[in-house]
């Protein structure tokens, strides 16, 4: 069955990169609530879905993934994953996709059950996933169990009201390879603008510069001779509000060229790179992005 009402929230979350929504909260965890880390159950799935910058959980029959802090809000969206999930190339079949079931308890004090909804399905860079919706009535430690057929999926959460994750939520500010402030950015930070616009005290490029030269190789006893372009920028961001904020810097990538500095992109939003940087109020941060591209030259 398909919910009209989780429509609406389509357009709330870029779909291809969920990391670009996690850990957004600063409240702590208190002892008495276990919650789920998953760099303490790491899962990889299987391709194309990304191994990197995503806190994956779950087993191969059924995963999904979770903040690093293990807080969630009181309305939150869920995704759920099946390798087998790929071959749709549109929707999910409807029979298929009522197989997914998805509950939830508090386990630190009796409370009525959250309103819980699973679907629509999707395709997008990941192949297919189902999309859910869990409404928690109060704030606490939740149990969240995913079930298709045979597979379980089953974590712990700590829910906090809304209000408390709108104040500890920090600013999002997203920048171009141009350093245009883009429209998904912080009404805060946007101020009149509607379009893409420019501020060099928030953003602006330095040490932008490319270069080529020859390298040789020995491929199978072969010698053999590339010429490898180079290309590098070093965006320089500064948070200018009074609130802890994170830059979400998208980094075209030109076909056939790779991304090989430090830090690697969080992830890749189709020939886009992804990268997150934390910055508090009025601090400067600063990031390198390097690229190249290797062209053989055939011997004469």
């Amino acid at each position: 069955m398909l919910f009209a009402r989780l429509l609406p929230l389509l357009f709330l979350l870029p779909l291809s990169s969920p990391v670009l929504s996690q850990d957004v909260k600063t409240q702590s965890v208190p002892k008495t609530c276990a919650v789920t880390r998953p760099s303490e159950h790491p899962f990889v799935p299987p391709r194309p879905y990304l191994a990197n910058g995503v806190n994956w959980f779950g087993t191969d029959g059924l995963w999904t993934f979770l903040p690093n802090d293990g807080i969630w809000g009181q309305g939150e969206k869920t995704f759920w994953f099946r390798e087998e999930w790929g071959h749709y190339h549109r929707w999910i079949p409807d029979e298929i996709a009522m197989k997914l079931t998805i509950t939830a308890r508090r386990l630190d004090a009796p409370t009525p059950p959250p309103e819980i909804s699973a679907g629509p399905t999707f395709t997008r860079d990941w192949k297919a996933f189902m999309l859910g919706g869990i409404s928690f009535p109060t704030p606490g430690c939740w149990e969240i169990t995913g079930r298709y057929e045979d597979a379980e999926v089953q974590f712990v959460v700590w829910v906090i009201s809304d209000t408390t994750a709108k104040q500890a939520a920090p600013l999002s500010i997203v920048v171009d390879k141009s350093c245009r402030i883009e429209p998904e950015s912080d009404p805060l930070v946007l101020g009149d603008h509607v379009d893409a616009f420019r501020d060099d005290a928030i953003c602006h490029l330095e040490s932008v510069l490319s270069s080529q030269h020859i390298e040789e190789k020995i491929i199978d006893g072969q010698r053999s001779r590339f010429t490898v372009r180079v290309a590098e920028q070093e965006y320089v961001v500064q948070n200018p509000t009074d609130k802890p904020a994170i830059f979400i810097v998208r980094h075209e990538v030109p076909k056939n060229w790779i991304v090989d500095s430090d830090p690697q992109p969080c992830c890749m939003d189709g020939s886009t790179a992804v990268f997150r940087l934390n910055a508090e109020p009025g601090q400067r941060v600063r990031l390198h992005v390097g690229m190249h591209r290797s062209n053989s030259i055939n011997p004469n």
